[in-house]
């Protein structure tokens, strides 16, 4: 009851709460899509240690850093700024140290401590904005989510200096993260979590998979289309026909689904209209570009790095190199021409279907030239690039 008045007499405090819940909820309507980081992070590491480390851990981090400048206790302000100065010049480097600078010529600034302390609080909630630009692939989105981390570093700030404890800014920042992250991982483009849609002789069973299942997108069961833990832009880019030199790409997402698609009189289902289906039913957006581009040729300089069929070792399977290089022209959009010399050659898929997600072009074709193959580009023609998004 004393916290919650406290919270309520406070006019400042009480401003900054509204401001943060406004900015939110104006941010919300925004449909600004999850950061590449955090599906990145999320797909490619333990996603109960991600959860723990972005709700948990960042927030004492970030508390320790920021909002220790504003104490009047010394020995709170030196622990802050040995956080800071450490945690800024290994995340930003230049920049980190240029806010180093300019927090601690801040902290001599005015000898005047209550002025003093603002300046740090309004200073340091600015960089706290700032930083946070890391989160977005583009300016844009960054730009609108702004000013609500702009006040929800005032807010945090501002309860660290009127309580002079950095325990209820850590408390209210975990509980913040904790609200975003939540969302983030546990809401769905569909109403609800399980449905059945039938149209066009189709049953379509569609349930929503927590993101904290591990691996990648699976195909389980292809004759019957049964698919495990995949999105639904992936599932329509699979189904939509592809003619030659186009490509579809979805933008990334954290909403997993488990997908059964049946027949309900027994033909054979029509991919294309099951695209159509599954986009109208998703309001999936689809953005259609022509794009020059090189096309690249493939040419064996080493045979002998190459395992042929019958020489592999025990459980490696082998396959032909098209099959490989077809996988990684769609992963990169990016045209390759295989002539007919190469395309009955075999190799060991093991040693080629791995690829990396965050590998360039460049690097997969310096890969590959100690295999044995080379890529060289060989003309200049024009692709349609099919990008489909929530």
């Amino acid at each position: 009851m004393k916290h919650l008045l406290f919270f309520l007499k406070d006019k400042i405090l009480l401003s900054l709460i509204i401001l943060t819940i406004l900015s939110n909820i104006i941010t919300s309507f925004c449909n600004i899509e999850t950061p590449t980081s955090f599906i990145h992070f999320f797909s490619e590491y333990n996603p109960y240690l991600i959860t723990l480390m972005l709700v948990i851990i960042i927030p004492v981090i970030e508390e320790l850093c920021f909002r220790g400048w504003i104490f009047k206790r010394q020995s709170l302000k030196i622990l802050s700024f040995i956080f800071f100065a450490g945690y800024m010049i290994l995340s930003f480097k230049f920049f980190g140290i240029i806010c180093i600078l300019l927090l601690f010529y801040s902290w001599f600034l005015d000898k005047n401590a209550k002025r003093r302390s603002i300046i740090l609080l309004v200073l340091s909630s600015l960089i706290f904005s700032f930083i946070h630009y890391g989160n977005f692939d583009t300016v844009k989105p960054f730009l609108i989510t702004l000013p609500n981390y702009l006040f929800i570093g005032l807010l945090l700030g501002y309860l660290a200096y009127k309580t002079q404890k950095i325990r209820l800014s850590i408390i209210v920042h975990i509980l913040n993260n904790a609200i975003a992250i939540a969302f983030l991982l546990f809401y769905t483009p569909i109403p609800n979590s399980e449905f059945i849609l039938e149209k066009e002789h189709l049953n379509i069973q569609i349930k929503k998979e927590s993101v904290f299942k591990r691996g990648n997108t699976m195909i389980t069961n292809f004759e019957n289309k049964e698919y495990s833990h995949i999105t639904i832009p992936e599932l329509v880019a699979f189904f939509k026909p592809v003619k030659e030199r186009v490509y579809v790409k979805t933008t990334p997402s954290l909403a997993y689904y488990s997908v059964k698609i049946n027949s309900t009189n027994g033909e054979t289902i029509d991919d294309t209209a099951l695209a159509d289906i599954l986009s109208e039913k998703f309001n999936l957006k689809m953005l259609t570009e022509q794009k020059k581009t090189v096309l690249y040729g493939v040419k064996i300089v080493d045979s002998s790095k190459l395992l042929l069929p019958y020489q592999s070792e025990p459980f490696s399977v082998n396959a032909p190199l098209s099959m490989f290089f077809e996988s990684l022209e769609r992963h990169y959009q990016i045209p390759i021409d295989v002539e007919d010399s190469v395309m009955n050659k075999y190799s060991e898929i093991k040693l080629f279907h791995s690829i990396k997600k965050d590998m360039t072009f460049e690097k997969e074709c310096e890969r590959l030239l100690h295999r044995g193959v080379k890529l060289y580009p060989k003309d200049s023609i024009f692709v349609e690039i099919i990008t489909i998004s929530y």
